[in-house]
């Protein structure tokens, strides 16, 4: 791959030799390989200012989506369509900026617009049928991926009958999920919803977990976990769980997964112990505090749980019932770490009595000058007595 550095340097020197093509292609070359490079967009810019007022706005359109300035790149757009309103680099641009600004209803306008003057482009219909279904209008969905079904070749046909299969999964359609599914982890998953458990079962033996590494390998592990926390195998399910944490880390599936093994087997403490990482790691803090506290309910015992708790509530902002939780778990074991929190939260409040058994104590000012502090203060009774004197006066 050439080095960016080298294409500007030889981009550069084909602008001063007026050799404007040449450094079109390179500074376009760049971009291919890094697309956020504000240079090559700019110099694009002045390239095409004078000569193709389409593409310039184009390019300014993508100089503003690196910078992030998503209402600029818009009205670039149309402005590269009011140049040519037929352009459908310029449509595409403009469908997705109005998608990734949750704009859809104008997006799928924008894509119906794609459609009309390009009837045969796939990409269109696959992204236009991802907006139907965030839009919750899943039966437009379908009918958007059978009219490319009817156009597309080789690897569009496979990706679109996967899509149409996971709208029929999320309708709980599982028979025509079934009759259009070709990926096989997909089909697994399907099979295992639809309670046709000997056929997922026949279908995960095909496949070899030696060859598997990575996330195919925790997709396959997820996959295996489900299968027997279907059939009821709760102990097998959370085996396959633990391998899969060990790739992912301790993610909101594995948690997920573990508060559902654990509520099969009638353990509500792990159940709800593990429903609060899940809601922690999915940044829903409010939710988290609710299943710790039925985990703490379970078990007021447990030293992880409490500390979760103390840590949710003062991240939430109730330092108060952190507190309740720091001596909770000082009561616990008289631990230095909830020792320390204890006595900088009373030393805060002014406590300085509560502080004392937590073992901070407040320091007196060093160097003080005992005789003139004592001074100062018989001064200011001094001045007082005066000023009382002043106002009894008859």
């Amino acid at each position: 791959m050439a080095d960016v550095q080298s294409l500007h340097q030889k981009a550069s020197n084909a602008l001063i030799d007026e050799k404007f093509d040449v450094a079109e292609n390179l500074y376009l070359q760049i971009i291919e390989i890094a697309p956020y490079d504000e240079i090559a967009h700019q110099q694009l810019m002045e390239i095409y200012e004078n000569t193709n007022r389409e593409k310039y706005y184009l390019s300014r359109a993508n100089f503003n989506i690196v910078q992030q300035k998503y209402e600029h790149a818009i009205n670039d757009c149309k402005k590269a369509i009011n140049e040519n309103n037929e352009s459908i680099v310029a449509y595409i641009k403009l469908a997705r900026l109005y998608a990734t600004n949750a704009k859809n209803l104008k997006a799928i306008d924008t894509y119906t617009r794609i459609l009309d003057l390009d009837s045969k482009n796939i990409q269109a219909y696959k992204e236009l049928a991802e907006l139907y279904v965030l839009e919750g209008t899943e039966e437009s969905a379908i009918d958007t991926l059978n009219q490319a079904l009817k156009i597309a070749e080789n690897k569009d046909v496979e990706e679109i009958n996967n899509a149409l299969a996971k709208i029929y999964y999320k309708l709980s359609d599982y028979e025509n999920a079934l009759s259009v599914v070709l990926d096989k982890n997909l089909k697994i998953k399907i099979l295992i919803e639809a309670e046709k458990l000997n056929e997922a079962e026949e279908l995960i033996k095909t496949i070899n977990e030696a060859h598997l590494k990575g996330d195919e390998k925790a997709e396959y592990l997820v996959l295996s976990a489900q299968f027997y926390y279907t059939k009821k195998e709760f102990d097998k399910a959370l085996e396959l769980v633990e391998k899969y944490a060990e790739i992912k880390g301790n993610d909101p599936i594995s948690y997920q997964m573990k508060a559902l093994i654990y509520d099969g087997k009638g353990d509500n403490f792990q159940s709800s112990y593990n429903w609060g990482y899940c809601r922690k790691a999915q940044g829903k803090l409010e939710e988290a505090i609710i299943e710790f506290n039925d985990a703490h309910r379970e078990n007021p015992k447990d030293k992880n749980t409490i500390i979760e708790l103390a840590n949710l509530y003062h991240q939430t902002g109730d330092k108060y019932t952190a507190i309740d939780f720091w001596q909770k778990d000082y009561e616990l074991d008289g631990n230095d770490y909830a020792k320390d929190k204890l006595g900088n939260f009373y030393f805060e409040q002014g406590d300085y009595t509560m502080a004392a058994r937590y073992g901070k104590v407040k320091e007196k000012p060093q160097n003080a000058d005992p005789k003139e502090y004592s001074d100062s203060e018989t001064e200011d009774e001094g001045l007082l007595n005066k000023i009382i004197s002043f106002f009894v006066k008859k």
